[in-house]
């Protein structure tokens, strides 16, 4: 992730990350062999965002999403004797999310994040093996449908002090080192489910794309 402050209210960013996939493989012979014996899924997210610095209690971001996905799906099929089944395909396709930070009372944050759905339609080759009469190796495509996902949070902070300029010459004194105290450490860095906006947190921008 990687963000670059344009003033003191606007951010942009770019994320790129995998939020789904799976990879499954079953015994040989298994009952359920006609249905699934093999499945892997990768997705890569490229995400352009900006955020938002609306005042100094609100912030707002977005991004949209720009997805690669990429499938492998495999089944045994029944003619005369049992053979495989194989579709292997990939696509990219679009979704978007976007974010808000509120910060109502001092030290309490709220954050709702919403990410959209995505449908791919992946296009690839549909190959059968090992069935005599059904052999084949002809194009294919399947539907893949990646949920939608709101999130939520609530952030309480405490214990929080702000040092005026003058005073910060101090903050290295003998009577400041932390040595066999109990510390108590309080999240800074608020964000919600890794991709809320955080534009009005230290600079940090996350505008729906994790950019923080």
């Amino acid at each position: 992730y990687i963000s670059k402050q344009i003033n003191n209210q606007f951010w942009l960013g770019l994320g790129v990350s995998a939020p789904f996939g799976l990879s499954n493989e079953y015994d040989d012979g298994w009952f359920g062999r006609y249905d699934s014996t093999e499945t892997s899924l990768t997705t890569i997210d490229f995400s352009p965002s900006a955020a938002f610095k609306v005042n100094n209690w609100l912030s707002v971001g977005g991004s949209v999403i720009i997805q690669y996905a990429d499938a492998e799906l495999k089944n045994n099929i029944f003619t005369t004797s049992e053979g495989t089944q194989t579709l292997d395909g990939d696509d990219i396709s679009v979704g978007w999310k976007a974010g808000i930070l509120a910060e109502p009372l001092q030290g309490t944050r709220v954050g709702l994040d919403y990410r959209s759905r995505v449908n791919h339609e992946l296009e690839g080759r549909l190959v059968i093996e090992g069935a005599p009469g059904a052999n084949t190796n002809i194009a294919g495509q399947a539907g893949l449908h990646l949920p939608d996902i709101a999130t939520l949070s609530l952030a309480i902070l405490s214990s929080c002090a702000t040092v005026k300029g003058y005073q910060k010459m101090y903050l290295n004194d003998a009577d400041m080192a932390c040595e066999a105290k109990k510390l108590d450490f309080f999240e800074t860095n608020f964000q919600t489910y890794r991709e809320g906006a955080s534009g009005a947190n230290g600079g940090k921008v996350g505008g729906g794309c994790g950019c923080n």
